[in-house]
Formats: structure tokens, C-alpha cells, sequence
């Protein structure tokens, strides 16, 4: 069951982190994507995650979070008679994080009211998905092959959790981008006051992988090692593609193994 009192107290301590040490510096803010995310954004990123989680969790993904999600973004609703197979119970919203089906796909709107900053979705981590579900074809897929992935990945208990609740980076500041990872301090910050809260999910699986050694260097877990943590898959466009192929096939063996 969500806890939406311990997500809006953790939320509330991460946006003072924030305006503090980030926001406060950026000059004027009267645009939705110049403040913190608004707690909408981490409710519904929550609920998205929370309809996806398997009922027997075997192995969980730790990425660092969703991409930066605001109010207009939130506007944004999903067409439910669009999707191939009804989602009873499923969020709406549009948020930046791979469960939403609509984050890629401008298709599945309702009327003409698409996310104003664009929408490229994430194929990296439909790669990953697709993997360790065995559905991967080379290519990322349609609609219903999105829904088969992560269908199969409920069914082998396959969970992504974000060590953040709130976005790591915000594309949206173009010439100066707000990406915690190159303000290390906050970043740490950040992710520690998060995992407080994130870290009650994990109960007593044993198949904890971390998808980013910035993620597993910024929390003190023991639960997370150096030998279950493989490179963001960004390492690819910085020549260190052989790297993070070999740390994905071991995630993807361990995946296969539950």
C-alpha cells in the first residue's frame, strides 16, 4: 500500500535540499520546470510503479529516477481506449518514467494536448526491460510489444525502483542543465534522504542490481555491491560501450536464473 504521507515528508525535505543549493541560484522561476517537481510528479511516478510491481518480487533494478516531470506534463492524459488491452486501475497521468506507456508515444493522448517540451521516451531502458524480459528484437518495439514486456516482467518478478523520487535531471535548462550528478554533495543529499524511503520496498530480495555506479557510490547500502552494479547506459555515447554490454549480460543472466 502506498504510503503517500512518508512520500510527501520525503518529498517535502528533497525540494528544501533543492531550493537551498540548486533552484534559488537560477534566477527567476515563474516557469513550472524552474522550481522542484511538484509531489504530483512523485505521486504519480509511485503509482505507476506500484501497478507494475510484481506480486513476488525476485530481482529489483535501482536507477537513479525519472526524468523531470511538471504540472504541464501532468495535464497530459492517456487515451485508455487506445491501449491494445484495458489497464484497470492504471494511472493516466503523463510522467517521464518508463512504466507510463504514453512517455515515447504522442499517439496515446487524449484530444490534441501532447507534453510541450517533447517526448523521446527512453529505448535504452526498453533495451534493458526487453532483455531481461526476453522479448528484445533487436529493435525497441510497438505498443503491444511494450505491454508484452512488461507484462512478462510482473510475471518473473522483475521490479525497477528509482533511488530518487524526485528528478535527477531536468533537461528543460538548456546552456545550464540541471543534472544532481555533477553536484555531487546535493546529489548525495538527495538520493540518501530518498532512499530512506525507497529502501523499505526492497523487504528480503536478494537480487538487488543497480543500474548507475553514481547511485550505488551516493548510498551507504550494504544490500548494494560493486559486483550487481553495471554502467547507465548513456556509457555507451562516451566509448564505454564494452563495459556496460558485459555488465547487462550479467544482469540479464541473473534475470534469466530467478
Amino acid at each position: 500500500m502506498l504510503d503517500t504521507d512518508s512520500l510527501k515528508s520525503t518529498h517535502d525535505r528533497i525540494c528544501n535540499l533543492l531550493r537551498t543549493h540548486v533552484f534559488l541560484k537560477m534566477g527567476s522561476e515563474w516557469e513550472p520546470w524552474r522550481s522542484p517537481e511538484p509531489y504530483e510528479a512523485a505521486l504519480v511516478c509511485e503509482r505507476y510503479r506500484n501497478y507494475w510491481k510484481p506480486s513476488t518480487v525476485k530481482l529489483i533494478l535501482v536507477a537513479e529516477s525519472h526524468l523531470y516531470t511538471d504540472v504541464v506534463d501532468l495535464a497530459c492524459r492517456i487515451d485508455t481506449s487506445a491501449l491494445p488491452i484495458p489497464l484497470p486501475g492504471c494511472p493516466t497521468e503523463f510522467a517521464r518514467l518508463v512504466y507510463c506507456l504514453g512517455y515515447g508515444d504522442n499517439s496515446l493522448f487524449l484530444s490534441d494536448r501532447v507534453p510541450a517540451a517533447g517526448n523521446p521516451g527512453t529505448d535504452d531502458y526498453w533495451a534493458i526491460f526487453s532483455k531481461c524480459a526476453d522479448t528484445w528484437t533487436g529493435v525497441t518495439g510497438n505498443l503491444s510489444w511494450k505491454l508484452q514486456t512488461l507484462k512478462k516482467l510482473q510475471e518473473k518478478g522483475i521490479w525497477l525502483l528509482d533511488a530518487s523520487i524526485h528528478a535527477c535531471c531536468n533537461p528543460r535548462l538548456r546552456g545550464r542543465p540541471y543534472n544532481l550528478a555533477g553536484r555531487w554533495p546535493v546529489y548525495q543529499s538527495v538520493l540518501q534522504t530518498s532512499w530512506e524511503y525507497v529502501s523499505r520496498n526492497l523487504g528480503d530480495c536478494e537480487h538487488i542490481w543497480c543500474i548507475g555506479h553514481n547511485v550505488k557510490g551516493a548510498l551507504t547500502d550494504s544490500r548494494l555491491v560493486s559486483e550487481r552494479t553495471i554502467l547507465q547506459p548513456g556509457a555507451v555515447r562516451f566509448g564505454r560501450g564494452a563495459e556496460y554490454r558485459k555488465g547487462l549480460d550479467a544482469l540479464v543472466a541473473a534475470a534469466r536464473s530467478i
